[in-house]
C-alpha cells in the first residue's frame, strides 16, 4: 500500500531568515476522517487550539509569526515546522527532520512533495513536531518574539489526545462531547467542553476546567493552580504546590472527589446543599467549613462528615495549606 504525504516546506531563499517585513506564515490542511479514527498530537514548543466542528472533515491550521515584524531565522522556524501526511486508514502531522531541509541559509515554501513510505497506525491521527526535546527548542523559539501555532478543527466527536512540551492548550466547545486527554510540560491549559472524559496535566501552567456532564475527570499539575467547575461522577484533582478550587454544580447521586495539594490551599463549593460523606485532612491549619453539615468525628486535623445515603463522597487533602468547604456565594 503506498501512503500520501504531503510536506511542508519554505520558498527557497538566499537569506537565513523570512524576508521583508515577515508577515504570519500560514498553511492549512483539510482531511477526511473515517469513523473510528483519533487525533493524537505532540508538539515540543507550540501553542495548541483544538476546535471541534460538525462535519466528517479535520483541518489543520500551522501559523508562524514574528510579533515585532522582522523576519524568522531559518534555525528559529526549523524547530517549528510541522508535515501532514495521510492515507485512508491514518493521518499524520509531524515534523520535518533536518535532512529534508537543505543548509541553514535556505528556506523553503510549502509545496506538495511525492510518496513517502510511513508506518501504517490504523484508526490514528496523529500530531506531533521535529525529535527535539523542550530544552532543546526553548532557548531557541521562547528566547524570542517568535510565536507558533497549530490550530486543529475536530469533527465530533474525534478523540483527542494531545501531548506538549511547551505552550498553551486550548479546548473551547461547551456543546462537545469529546473525549480529551492532554499534557503539558509548561504551558497552561484551558479546557471549556461537555466531555465525559477529560485527563488533563500540566507541571508549571495554570490548570482551567469547565466541564458540564463528566463521568471521569483527572486532573493534575505540579505547581500550578487548578480550577474545576461542573459536574462529573468521579473527579481526581492534585497538586504539588498549587491551589486547588473546585465549584460543583449538582452532583450525580454516588459521585466521588478527591483533591490533594502538598503546599497549597483548597477551596471547595456546592452551588446547591448536597448530601456529603466527606472528610477533610490538614497538616497544620484548622478546616474552614461553612457548609449546612455537622462533623460526625473530629480527630486533631481530621473531620469526617456522613455517613449519608447516595450521598457524594468527598475527600480532601493539604499538607501545610487551609482547606474550606462552603456553599458557593
Amino acid at each position: 500500500m503506498r501512503y500520501l504525504t504531503l510536506f511542508f516546506l519554505f520558498v527557497l531563499s538566499s537569506t537565513p531568515a523570512f524576508g521583508g517585513s515577515a508577515p504570519a506564515k500560514q498553511h492549512t490542511w483539510t482531511l477526511p476522517v473515517a469513523p473510528g479514527q483519533s487525533l493524537r498530537i505532540k508538539l515540543p514548543v507550540q501553542d495548541c487550539t483544538i476546535v471541534s466542528t460538525p462535519g466528517t472533515d479535520l483541518k489543520v491550521v500551522w501559523r508562524l509569526w514574528d510579533e515585532s515584524g522582522s523576519a524568522v531565522p531559518v534555525t528559529t522556524a526549523r524547530k517549528l515546522m510541522i508535515s501532514v501526511t495521510t492515507d485512508r486508514h491514518v493521518v499524520l502531522v509531524h515534523g520535518l527532520d533536518d535532512a529534508n531541509l537543505a543548509s541553514s541559509n535556505t528556506t523553503w515554501e510549502g509545496i506538495p512533495q511525492g510518496l513517502d513510505d510511513i508506518v501504517n497506525l490504523p484508526n490514528t491521527i496523529r500530531i506531533w513536531m521535529s525529535k527535539d526535546t523542550p530544552s532543546d527548542v526553548s532557548s531557541t523559539a521562547l528566547s524570542t518574539t517568535v510565536h507558533a501555532s497549530v490550530t486543529v478543527y475536530v469533527p465530533e466527536p474525534l478523540p483527542v489526545n494531545a501531548q506538549l512540551g511547551v505552550g498553551n492548550f486550548r479546548f473551547m466547545n461547551p456543546q462537545a462531547t469529546t473525549p480529551i486527554t492532554v499534557h503539558d510540560g509548561v504551558g497552561a491549559v484551558d479546557i471549556v467542553s461537555d466531555s465525559r472524559t477529560i485527563d488533563a496535566s500540566t507541571g508549571t501552567g495554570a490548570l482551567r476546567v469547565h466541564q458540564y456532564a463528566g463521568a471521569r475527570t483527572t486532573l493534575t499539575t505540579g505547581s500550578g493552580p487548578v480550577h474545576w467547575t461542573g459536574s462529573t461522577q468521579l473527579l481526581r484533582v492534585r497538586s504539588g504546590v498549587g491551589n486547588i478550587e473546585l465549584r460543583a454544580s449538582p452532583l450525580p447521586a454516588n459521585a466521588d472527589i478527591y483533591a490533594q495539594t502538598g503546599t497549597g490551599n483548597i477551596s471547595v463549593c456546592f452551588s446547591h446543599k448536597q448530601a456529603l460523606n466527606a472528610s477533610i485532612i490538614t497538616g497544620l491549619k484548622e478546616p474552614d467549613v461553612h457548609y449546612p453539615v455537622t462533623p460526625i468525628k473530629i480527630t486533631g486535623h481530621d473531620y469526617r462528615f456522613g455517613p449519608q445515603r447516595s450521598a457524594a463522597r468527598v475527600r480532601l487533602k493539604s499538607g501545610t495549606g487551609k482547606v474550606d468547604l462552603r456553599l458557593c456565594p
